[in-house]
């Protein structure tokens, strides 16, 4: 996070931030539920969400390809989970 903070000024179409609980204790958010939660956070009313995984992912591909968004996946327990969100060639 502290990370985050620093380099936020070279992403100015805004910051995302996500908790992932996974090291929380608790279960794990599940990956389209996260994917909800980023759709949300960039404006889609949550009747607009896709039921269909790969439907939220496209959404969020085509929602966020114009933009330089700081995207934090906060408590990850392993990257490969996200790998399908992320564009290759404009991740950290």
């Amino acid at each position: 996070m502290h990370w985050a903070h620093r380099v936020a000024r070279h992403y100015p179409d805004g910051q995302l931030h996500v908790e992932l609980d996974g090291f929380a204790g608790r279960p794990a958010a599940a990956t389209h539920a996260a994917l909800a939660r980023l759709l949300r956070f960039l404006g889609v009313p949550p009747a607009d969400l896709p039921a269909d995984p790969a439907d939220r992912i496209a959404l969020y591909r085509s929602l966020t390809y114009p933009l330089r968004l700081l995207v934090v996946l906060d408590d990850a327990r392993t990257p490969r989970r996200w790998p399908r969100c992320c564009r290759p060639g404009r991740t950290v």
